[in-house]
Order: structure tokens, then sequence, then C-alpha cells
């Protein structure tokens, strides 16, 4: 930790301790009874299908109302987890590929381990773009969520809950400038068009930013560039006392220029001078030892190390994407997305019970560009694109018995369909022949490789879930929840892969099913009327599903049937068991409120990344990634919130998590390369020698070659007691705010929120971390009647820590090294593979911004 960095945090602390004593001489008189403090203090939130106050939730809910989302300035899912304890939200790409991390349950590959909904309808794709202003509030649900919201709410639940109109004329309007080209407009209004029966709502945006960092190959083009434009309309319909209808839909487009990423081992215009060597650039530790053998050009390894980056991983100076021949071939955009979203909810009073019907639809259809190779350079394959998209439909019908009961009861039935569009495609651009050794210049062709059709994913999913409570005593409650689900996954098309003037097709028609009944039990005890104990006890579950890339057409049938004898062409499914206590409480009446929860993950089945390496029909050779069970893993830990309003003046929020993810059991084939040394290659081809090219899958000395691998993998490349990737060990979060009256219709406020994250891991062999994260964001302004003028500065300490860091290869630098499983070898008889030195593309963060809004409400 920097000097710089621990002087902030510790001024953070004096500045909180040094507000709390000057607003009053004892912290207990600095409470006194206000109804501000106690409207702030009660959140209704919907965490278990229905509206409860958030501390009488027998869960671990953090939750912001619309005044803290304005307040603290949180505009996407990044600001959300800088405030949140348990939840962590890194992107490597953009606002693409979204990734939050709730209670350590990382995920790298597939699809995530939490899940976003918009009203209690499930959201399928990126929500990274999505607009906060017209939020009532936002529910961040921590442990499996499974036995309610049902599918892919494996580590928590992220609600979004949407304002409705009502009988008042209500309006915003706001507008932003900052630095790197930030712009922002947004706007809303909401009346009755037939007061007590019919109310409308319409909200818009507009936002644009200019991205912070230079393209070093493409002057052109700003990376981190982004452009949104939204607009949302809500109509509310109460035609009695017993009924409410209320129907939304919303339209957003996403124009993204390319991420800031670059691999660390690329030196900018420099290129190989031939290819029989290999420069060590990118990687520092497990280096190939090379045996001075030249094959095919290329020099042979004794090891089946290909070099790794050992350390933490630092920030690079320069980055680089060849997005000038993306334009030329049509793609204006890395990002271009459109998403429609339309809902209609129906509640009908029956007496004391509720009746509440949801229907859904969402559509979605982007076509990303990605210069997948994270450098200057031009190279076969690795300028790809992709239109992918669907369409989603939910429907859901649940009967809630009245709240007041003794004895309460939810039961529901739930639909879901999620099927890929049919004009979804995938390729790559041409690169010209030599490309991979010098930039691209002008007079090269950059003209598309054809557009290959893919092969579409499905997604059904049947239900029925219910939920009892019961208060045994005036004190102790106790509550039993479940879910049995019926859930059928499809993989069905044809690969389509093109190479010259050849075109190679492969038929797919795969489907899996999958049937779960998911329980969560729960017990609470109220010590006084402000404070309770609670315990949970909960099995979350996340469906399997297929490795489309694993029947990819540009594979032949050997490499195809290797994936499947290795496992690859499907993952299970994975489980999770959630053991949770928590004591939630308010004090002071209602101004201070304090919640502490630990817990215990026992996790099964975890899927995660595999790669192989695969020569393709085109002469690439390169790593595939592949969705695998990697075995069992446990995470212990423990969350703390406080919020406070120390005097009329001054406010602090407070948040901490203890995140201690563990692997028990994974074996990793690429860490597995790591620690395989020569005498154990020589002994291996000892006892079990790789069979000649071409030998039968069903041939006893491939089966017996193929046991004596995964044994000698299972000893050198298991992951036990090792860190899950993608998981801070300790989170903090420091929210100060301060307002004053400054006269009899104007007030002025500052904020100020510290966000700490620990060190992350790249991967499961623990070797490369990014660093400690700080991210501080200072807001000030004044208020005047229905005016008000914000000052901000975001990531004030200008923290450089990478976003994120993948590992990947470097496609430049290749060269053999002995093969292990029969069929791998392309080279002297089968007993050699090509491989690519390692590398690692790091992503940039935000820098440093300033920036004003303005914004009228009336």
């Amino acid at each position: 930790m920097s000097n710089n960095k621990l002087r902030a945090i510790l001024l953070a602390g004096g500045a909180t301790l040094g507000m709390a004593v000057t607003s009053s001489p004892v912290l207990a008189q600095a409470l006194p009874a206000s109804a501000a403090a106690n409207e702030e203090a009660t959140i209704i939130v919907t965490a278990r299908k229905r509206d409860e106050n958030i501390q009488d939730v027998p869960l671990s809910v953090t939750a912001f109302s619309e005044a803290q989302l304005a307040a603290s300035g949180i505009e996407n899912v990044n600001d959300l987890a800088n405030q949140t304890p348990g939840l962590s939200f890194k992107s490597a790409f953009g606002r693409n590929f979204d990734r939050p991390v709730i209670r350590g349950m990382s995920s790298i590959q597939g699809a995530p381990n939490a899940a976003f909904f918009i009203d209690g309808i499930y959201v399928s794709g990126p929500i990274s773009g999505y607009n906060l202003d017209d939020l009532e509030r936002v529910e961040i649900i921590k442990g499996p969520q499974s036995a309610l919201f049902g599918r892919s709410t494996f580590s928590g639940a992220i609600n979004y809950i949407t304002r409705k109109p009502d009988n008042e004329l209500r309006g915003r309007v706001s507008a932003t400038i900052g630095t790197d080209g930030l712009r922002e407009a947004s706007g809303s209004i909401s009346f009755p068009i037939v007061r007590d029966v019919l109310y409308v709502q319409a909200d818009a945006r507009i936002y644009d930013f200019g991205g912070q960092y230079a393209n070093i190959v493409d002057p052109a083009e700003r990376l981190g560039r982004e452009r949104s434009r939204s607009f949302s309309g809500t109509i509310r319909l109460t035609p009695s006392d017993s009924t409410e209808i209320v129907a939304r839909v919303g339209f957003a487009r996403d124009n993204d220029g390319f991420v800031a990423a670059t691999r660390i081992g690329r030196i900018p215009g420099q290129f190989l001078p031939v290819a029989s060597q290999v420069l060590f650039q990118g990687v520092d530790c497990f280096l190939p030892q090379f045996s001075g053998l030249v094959t095919s050009g290329r020099p042979t390894a004794t090891t089946r190390t290909r070099g790794y980056l050992c350390g933490e991983i630092g920030q690079p100076n320069s980055y680089g994407a060849n997005s000038a021949e993306f334009r030329a071939a049509g793609f204006a955009d890395a990002i271009n997305r459109n998403i429609f979203r339309a809902s209609i909810q129906i509640e009908q009073k029956l007496g004391d019970w509720l009746v509440t019907g949801i229907a859904g639809y969402n559509y979605r259809d982007q076509i990303i560009a990605f210069d997948q190779d994270y450098s200057d350079v031009r190279s076969l394959g690795r300028e790809t694109f992709v239109r992918e998209g669907g369409k989603d439909k939910t429907f859901e019908l649940k009967l809630a018995s009245p709240t007041a009961a003794r004895v309460r009861a939810v039961l529901g039935g739930y639909y879901f369909k999620d099927q890929d569009n049919a004009k979804n495609y995938s390729g790559s651009l041409a690169v010209p022949s030599g490309a991979t050794n010098r930039p691209f210049v002008p007079g090269d062709d950059p003209s598309l490789v054809a557009r290959n059709p893919v092969s579409l994913n499905s997604v059904e999913n049947y239900a029925i879930f219910g939920l009892v409570e019961a208060d045994l005593t005036d004190r102790l409650t106790v509550g039993v929840e479940g879910r049995y689900q019926i859930e059928t996954i499809g993989l069905v098309g044809t690969s389509t892969a093109r190479v010259g003037t050849t075109t190679f097709t492969r038929a797919i028609n795969q489907s899996i099913q999958y049937k779960t009944f998911l329980p969560r039990a729960t017990i609470n005890y109220d010590v006084t009327d402000d404070a309770m104990i609670y315990g949970v006890i909960a099995k979350g579950n996340k469906p399997g599903g297929f490795n489309a890339n694993s029947f990819d057409a540009i594979f032949d049938d050997v490499e195809v049937a290797r994936f499947a004898a290795l496992g690859f062409n499907a993952f299970r499914e994975e489980n999770v068991w959630s053991y949770e206590v928590g004591f939630k409480s308010q004090w002071f009446d209602k101004r201070l409120t304090a919640n502490v929860s630990a817990y215990f993950l026992d996790w099964s089945n975890q899927q995660l990344t595999q790669t192989a390496q695969a020569p393709r029909r085109d002469g690439v050779i390169g790593a595939v990634a592949f969705n695998t069970n990697i075995g069992k893993s446990r995470v212990k830990g423990a969350e703390l919130e406080l919020s406070a309003r120390l005097s009329d003046s001054v406010t602090l929020r407070f948040g901490y998590a203890l995140q201690d993810a563990q692997i028990k059991d994974f074996v990793s084939d690429d860490q597995a390369d790591l620690y395989i040394t020569a005498a154990d290659l020589a002994a291996l081809n000892t006892a079990a020698p790789l069979p000649p090219i071409g030998t039968a899958a069903t041939d006893p000395r491939v089966t017996a070659r193929l046991a004596a691998v995964n044994a000698l993998i299972a000893l050198r490349g298991n992951a036990r007691a090792n860190k899950l990737p993608r998981v801070p060990l300790h989170q903090l979060q420091i929210g100060l705010g301060y307002e004053r009256p400054v006269s009899s219709n104007a007030s002025f406020f500052a904020r100020a929120d510290l966000a700490y994250e620990s060190k992350r891991y790249v991967q499961v062999d623990n070797l490369a971390w990014t660093g400690d994260t700080y991210n501080l964001n200072l807001r000030a302004g004044i208020k005047f009647e229905g005016l008000t003028v914000t000052a901000f500065v975001n990531n004030a300490l200008n923290d450089r820590t990478p976003a994120d860091v993948t590992r990947l290869l470097d496609p430049q630098q290749s060269y053999f090294r002995p093969a292990l499983r029969a069929g791998e070898g392309t080279a002297a008889g089968g007993t050699l593979s090509s491989i690519t030195i390692r590398d690692f593309p790091v992503s940039a963060p935000k820098r440093r911004s300033f920036g004003v809004t303005a914004s009228y409400a009336f």
C-alpha cells in the first residue's frame, strides 16, 4: 500500500470521526429521534416475492433507495459494487460479458453466477449500459436465491425496481459535462391522465463518453469510447382499489469503441526476426526448456511449460487495437447493441389475498468486433466479429396470503424460454499473407472472411415454487421455501467454416434436461422490536450446458472427437449449499442501522475454464477455451454494514466483507503443464508410449496412454488449497455525506465514497494477481429549491490498478513441445504438438475524471 493511498484512507476515517465528534459532544446525543431518519431507514424490498421491510427479511440484502442512488452518484453496476460489501464487479471487455461476483463465487467463462432482474423479470444479456435514472430502488440479495428467483441466481440476485407514476405531476431534467468527452442528458416526467385511474411516465437518456486512452495504431479511435441512447415508458392503471396493472416498454442502444486492453508481452512495432527464435517478453517464470532442435522452422522444447508471469501485474503504458481494419470492413463500433424490453404486471386483491401475474419479453441483438490478440499486429483468425442475440419470454403467476397472518404462504408457477436469433453469425477479417509480421498498410485487403452462421442455443424452464412461514411465538418465526424446476437446454444448427474456397459444415443437434429441487429454510428471532437474529440454509443450482466451440466446423472430425473424449463438449450443472447466520439491528430511533452476517458455502461441480490446443482447418493453432466442472470449492465469509445519521448534517455508510474462497479439489491441465518435468515425461513415455498418428481411439495403447496422462495431470495439476480467481479477500467501503442549509431555500452538500478491494488472482494457479484497488469519488454542490448543481471527481486518487487480467497467448511466437495425449501431436510422428508462448492481456481502469451536473426536479 503506497503512502498516498494509506494517507487517503486515514484522512477519510479521520474526517468521519471528526464530523461525528464536532456534530455533538456525545454520540448518543447526536442520534436524537428524527422523522427523516426513520423514513431513510425504512426501505421496502421484494427479496422474498412480497413487500417487506428490509430489516425484517432473514436474508442478507443491501438496498439503495432512489435518493441514495442520486446522492452517491451511482450510475452503473460498477458504482453499485463499490458500495456493496460482498459484491465485486470488474470487466475486461467493456460493457459486455458482465461478471458480477457475489460472496466469492466467481465465474470466468459461461453464464455468470448472479442474475439481474428488472421488476422481478430475469434479464438476459449484458446490463452494464442500463439507465438507473428511472429506478425507485436497487436490491442486492446475497446468497443462493434459487428457491424463489430460480435459474442463474446461484450466488445472488440484483433486482432493479422501477418507479411507478401516480397522481402527482413529477419531472426531472439533468445535464452533465465532464472530462474525456463526457456528455449526458436525461429527463423523466410522470403525471395522471385520469386521476386515481390512469397514469403515465416517460424516461429518456443520452450518454456519450469519449474514452481515455490513445490507440497507438489508430489515432482516429479513442479506446474506451461509450455511447448510449435509451427510452422507456410506463402506463399504470388502477380501475379499482383492488386492481393494479402496470405495463412498461423500453428501448436502449449502445455503440461502444474498442476497450483499452493490451498484452503485457507485446512491444509495439517490434516483429520477430526469424521463426526459430522465441523471446520471453511477457513471462518471467516457468519458461520452456529448449533442446536446441528446430522442427519445421520452429524450436523444440523438452518440457510442457510455455512460460508464465509470477507476481503482481501492473498497468501497461500503451494500448493498441486494429480498429481501422474493422471500420474498413464495415464495423464502426466494437459493440453495436439494440435491446427492447416489455413487461406487464397485474395485481388483484381477493380480500386479504393477493394474486400477481407477470409477463416479460426481451429482445437483444448485438454485433461485437474484437481484436483478440490485444496488440498492434494483425493475426489470422483473431480479428473476429460475432452477431449474437436472442429473445426470451417470462411468465409468472403467484398467490400470496395475508401478510399479517401468523401463518403466511406464497405459491407460484413460472415459465421461461430463451432462443437465439436465427440471424446470428461469426467470422473474422481477412488478413494478408505475412500480416502477422507487420502492421496493416494501405493496399491490404480489408474484406471479410465469410460470415458463418453459428449453432443456436435455447433454454426452456418450467417451475413451481412456494414459501410457508409461521410465527411460532410473538418473536420466533420459521420458514421453508422450495422450487422444483425442469430445464431443457438445446444446441441446434449447422456450424459453417470457410477456408479459402472450401466450405466445411457440421450439423449439430444436442439436448440435455435437468430436473432439480431447490430448498431453503429460514429461522429468525426478534431479540427486541429493532433487533433480529436469523439463520438460513439454502441450496443453489446453476444449470449445465454445451460448449458450442467443441462442435465448430473449423475443426476436423478428429479434433471434435478428441474434444468429446476429453469431456469438453458439455459441462454438468453445479450446486452449492449455503449456511448463514446474521444479526440485524437499528438503534437510537432508527438513526443507526447495524447488520452483520457470516456464511459458509460448500460448492461442488464448479464451472470454470479449461483450455486445449487445437489445430484448425485454416492452419491456425491456438488455445480453445471450454467450460468444465473443476471440482469443489468452499467459501467462508462475513459482511458488516453500518449506516448512521450522525447529526442532522452528517450521514455515514460503512461496509466490510471478508471472502475466503478456497479450492478444495480441482485438476487443471494448464497448471499441470507448469509443473510437469522432463523426468515426468520420460517416465510417462516409458510406462505408456504415445501411440502413432492415426491409431484408433479404441486401441488399448490409446486408452492406456490416456489413463497414464490423467494420473500425471492429477498429480501435477491439482490446485487444492489455492484461492479462487477474481475474488478479493477483503472489501471495504466508507461513504460520508454532509448537508447543511446556507439560507432559507438553499443548502450545501458534500460526499466522499471510498471503495477498497484487496488483490485478485488471475487464475486458479495463484501465480499472478492484480494489486489492491482504491477508488475514491468526491461530490459537492448546492441545492436551491428544485435546482441541484453538483461538481464531482471520480477516481480522485487516479488508481491505475488493472481493471482485469486474462490469461491468453502470444500468437506470434510458436514452437513445439512434447505431446501428451494421442492425436494431440502434429509433428515428429505425432510426438510433438505446436504451442505458443503465454501472455496476459490487461484491461485499463477508468482514470481520474472531473465533471459538473445540473438537474432540476419539479
